[in-house]
């Protein structure tokens, strides 16, 4: 990728955001267009967005930059324009929202990173950072945007909390920005009903998938054993659930069965479903959960689905925004390396003009960066063909940059070539 000036669209936002950013004696307006520059056109290291945009500063200015960055204040001014764009939709039709968190493996080598630490995901074994993140689900518009994150840390650090600590705690920071108390969805890797009780505390309605192997029982006396939700659920009548719902297999439309039950170390019921891939299916491939006992069994699962929407989100952060991919150990730029993408992602989810988006239901964020990448390229390509008067110094910048005794090295503005 090349861009010779300024995308239009890093403009818009680093003006924004410029008085966070130009706060001490390095930063610049050029550094922050080329820190976000970094993240939308894909650069692995600021030695490699130097070669690429010659308008940057060096990479010892882009480094000094770095350790500046206020991440408290950066994501209190992205939640800020989050909740001005749907504080109306919240008063209005809050039913089409929910909370979902999750958090996500960044990978990183090298003993110095900030919080990097061996950890276990559904995948395996890693070594990196876990960063959780809090994400508002738009369901009628059927994406996730992310509010608030943390990058987690392991035991053995000063002021370590646990996850579901962390969870509420990210809970509770949106709620002291204004955000409404929704319902909080979440996988079966947080059903501990210490969360669920901390959740219920904060006013919020907790739904997540059960681990299937959960006892449960309908009775809370201690004569009554503790049994498997496959035999609780088995023999319970079934409904089909709707089709705007989705879910069609073989079989048909999927169908659920509801009940109220006790978990262990729960004292109060919990509002649950089994829901089956066949009508008459023997087995279940899924249990779902909510504290609030009116819910709908139908409501249960779409909010239960409705959370694989912050898992699209992680995807299309981390192949088409760099998340997390800034190779700097400093906590500033962990922080900046997540920031930055959150940030952006919003930006192509809320903000962008219409002629960028295309067809708003078929348009995704790819498609969208893609877009952005191939304009800036063209107008690169038609500068330096016409190549003005006033464009001549950034030439000679690209050329001195990329010049091939200089491609195992860090990239300078003097020419080092033979006039």
């Amino acid at each position: 990728m090349l861009s010779c000036n300024v995308p239009e669209f890093i403009r818009r936002l680093a003006d924004r955001y410029k008085d966070i950013f130009a706060n001490d004696q390095y930063s610049s307006y050029s550094g922050s267009c080329a820190l976000l520059s970094y993240f939308l056109l894909g650069a692995h290291s600021l030695s490699e967005l130097a070669r690429r945009c010659p308008w940057t500063p060096s990479v010892s200015t882009l480094s000094r930059q770095i350790p500046c960055f206020q991440q408290d204040r950066f994501m209190k001014r992205l939640r800020f324009s989050i909740l001005r764009r749907y504080k109306h939709r919240f008063l209005t039709n809050p039913e089409d929202f929910c909370w979902a968190i999750d958090d996500t493996a960044n990978p990183k080598y090298g003993k110095n990173s900030y919080r990097s630490h061996p950890w276990h995901s559904s995948s395996g074994p890693y070594f990196g950072q876990k960063i959780m993140v809090l994400a508002l689900i738009d369901m009628k518009g059927g994406f996730a945007i992310p509010v608030a994150y943390m990058i987690c840390p392991k035991k053995e650090e000063i002021g370590y909390i646990s996850g579901p600590e962390a969870a509420v705690a990210l809970l509770k920071s949106a709620k002291e920005n204004g955000f409404p108390n929704l319902p909080v969805t979440m996988d079966s890797w947080f059903d501990s009903t210490e969360l669920m009780t901390a959740i219920e505390a904060l006013g919020m309605t907790y739904v997540g998938e059960a681990k299937s192997k959960r006892k449960s029982r309908c009775n809370p006396s201690r004569f009554v054993p503790w049994s498997k939700l496959a035999d609780l659920f088995g023999s319970l009548p079934r409904l089909r659930l709707k089709r705007h719902l989705k879910g069609k297999s073989r079989g048909g439309l999927k169908s659920y069965s509801q009940k109220r039950v006790y978990i262990r170390n729960r004292k109060s019921m919990v509002n649950m479903i089994a829901v089956y891939n066949r009508f008459n299916g023997k087995k279940a491939f899924g249990y779902y959960c909510s504290t609030d006992l009116t819910m709908s069994g139908e409501r249960i699962w779409e909010l239960s689905r409705a959370r694989w929407k912050i898992e699209v989100m992680f995807r299309d952060l981390k192949q088409h925004l760099s998340f997390g991919k800034l190779p700097c150990c400093t906590e500033a730029a962990a922080h900046l390396a997540v920031c930055l993408p959150l940030m952006l992602y919003v930006e192509l989810r809320l903000n962008m003009p219409k002629e960028m988006i295309g067809n708003r239901v078929t348009s995704t964020i790819g498609d969208q960066v893609d877009r952005l990448r191939e304009e800036t390229l063209m107008q690169s390509i038609t500068l330096l063909i016409d190549t003005p008067p006033h464009f001549k110094t950034v030439v000679t910048k690209l050329r001195s940059r990329r010049h091939q005794s200089r491609l195992n090295k860090k990239p300078v503005n003097q020419s080092a070539e033979a006039a």
